[in-house]
């Protein structure tokens, strides 16, 4: 499976606000503590729904101890909540910081989350991933540090990630044990002659 790591520039942004509405969802941007803890139950049951095996780091136990121990004066929250019908149908878990004398977006769960990524309920929803593109682009950051983005996450999905310049391309460790085992010994990978002296 191959991941990248992305820097997505953002340019041109208006004032930010702390919500958007667009035809098909209503975005806000959750920036304390207290209401980012208010959303465990929605975001627990958006998980199950569209969550994936390998977003178990956009988990919200996971998150919320994230920000108990990483969260400092330096990294605010920029939690993007996108609503359809007042159902949360996508969280895009950000932080902001100050980088260098630019403002960057970032995951929640960096540096200990091995994958980052967004929870969404899309259904080919082009209409909420363009929601979430422009209040990303509201949050006028000048660029989104999204390192460890697997190329089949919501956030590539979505196309979050247009415009990124992928800084670099990994490919992550698998073995496929059907060829590795076989009925009664070792499988097709082996050659014929280690498979016999077995």
């Amino acid at each position: 499976m191959s991941e990248q790591a992305a820097t997505v520039r953002l340019r041109g942004q208006a004032r930010p606000a702390a919500r958007v509405a667009s035809p098909s969802a209503d975005v806000e941007v959750v920036e304390t503590l207290a209401d980012f803890h208010a959303l465990r139950d929605d975001w627990n049951t958006l998980a199950r729904h569209a969550g994936t095996t390998q977003q178990v780091f956009q988990d919200f136990g996971f998150l919320r101890q994230w920000a108990e121990h990483y969260l400092d004066d330096g990294t605010r929250l920029a939690v993007l909540v996108a609503r359809r019908g007042g159902r949360i149908a996508a969280i895009a878990p950000f932080t902001r910081q100050r980088w260098l004398g630019f403002s960057a977006l970032r995951f929640m769960g960096a540096p200990v989350a091995r994958f980052n990524d967004v929870l969404a309920d899309t259904d080919g929803d082009q209409d909420l991933a363009e929601a979430l593109r422009s209040a990303i682009k509201r949050l006028r950051a000048d660029f989104i540090d999204a390192p460890l983005v697997r190329d089949d996450s919501a956030f590539v999905t979505l196309g979050l990630d247009r415009g990124a310049v992928v800084t670099a391309r990994m490919q992550a460790p698998f073995s496929l044990v059907a060829e590795r085992a076989g009925d009664d010994g070792p499988g097709e990978a082996y050659p014929a002659k280690k498979r016999s002296d077995y």
